[in-house]
Formats: structure tokens, C-alpha cells, sequence
């Protein structure tokens, strides 16, 4: 898990100015690193409108095999020891969590 952290950081960005802050220019993207003895958590934050964690599509699913986005909260969730998520109409927050004792 250790060597996909910077894949996955890489990702929660990239969703946060894309998706979070449609690419506008204006609007900042928050990176908050905690390391504690048995783990690290980095938050990333942005200033969008939110979004609904349930209408995010499978996209394992048939129908979404083709598509060009819409895996970055699979790889989050697979590739991760823990994702939490904070969404709002402020923004999203997500929390990379990886276990360093594992």
C-alpha cells in the first residue's frame, strides 16, 4: 500500500481541482499531512459544491469499463487502509489513511 500512497495523493488532487473546483483558477485546494507513530493521514480539501458519494458510478460495472474517469474513489477505497469523507456544500474533504505498522 506503502508504494501506491503518492497514486492515490495524486488522484484525491486531481479530483479536488477537476471535479471539486471545476478547474477554476480562483478556488484553492487545501493538503493537510498528520504522521503519527502508527499512521499518516493526508486530507485534501476543496472549494466546490460537494457531491453525493452514493451517485458515484461502479465503475467495475459493465456499462463503465470504457469510461475515461471515474475511478479515482475505487483506487482511494481499494488501494487505501482507510477513506473518510466530509462533503458539504462547501466542498468535499477526503482522508487518505495508511497504516505504517502493517
Amino acid at each position: 500500500k506503502r508504494k501506491n500512497f503518492y497514486l492515490i495523493f495524486k488522484e484525491a488532487v486531481n479530483n479536488a481541482i477537476i471535479h471539486g473546483n471545476k478547474a477554476d483558477a480562483s478556488k484553492k485546494v487545501k493538503v493537510v499531512c498528520d504522521c503519527e507513530e502508527d499512521e499518516l493521514d493526508i486530507t485534501v480539501a476543496d472549494q466546490g459544491k460537494g457531491f453525493k458519494l452514493n451517485k458515484v458510478k461502479n465503475p467495475l460495472k459493465e456499462e463503465n469499463l470504457l469510461r475515461t474517469s471515474g475511478r479515482g474513489i475505487f483506487l482511494m477505497r481499494t488501494l487505501m487502509d482507510r477513506v473518510e469523507y466530509e462533503i458539504g456544500e462547501e466542498g468535499a474533504k477526503v482522508t487518505l489513511i495508511l497504516e505504517l505498522r502493517k
